[in-house]
């Protein structure tokens, strides 16, 4: 009888770890889908967010160019009476 209550006892234990293995395994399983999902998320943010950074880069590029432009109609139509304006946009008044 203590041999049988031994082996019931040692086949409780490794249907108990198997369980605890399936549901870790699981767990796991899971856990790594997550991560993975999440990571495809961050990439897709730090795109938006480049692109986002790109896009006001190139637009404060524009207008400063405006601004040169601009600038430069003022003093060659003026012939430059204002060199203080003239410098502040970029433009030499020679």
């Amino acid at each position: 009888m203590a041999i049988d209550q031994k082996v019931r006892t040692k086949q409780d234990s490794k249907s108990n770890c198997l369980d605890d293995f399936t549901s870790l395994s699981e767990h796991y399983n899971t856990t790594r889908a997550a991560k993975e999902v999440a990571e495809k998320e961050l990439a897709k943010v730090r795109r938006q967010v480049e692109e986002a950074r790109q896009d006001w880069q190139k637009k404060i590029r524009e207008r400063r160019r405006e601004v040169r432009t601009i600038g430069s109609a003022v003093c060659a139509v003026y012939d430059a009476p204002w060199p203080k304006l003239c410098i502040a946009v970029g433009v030499s008044s020679a």
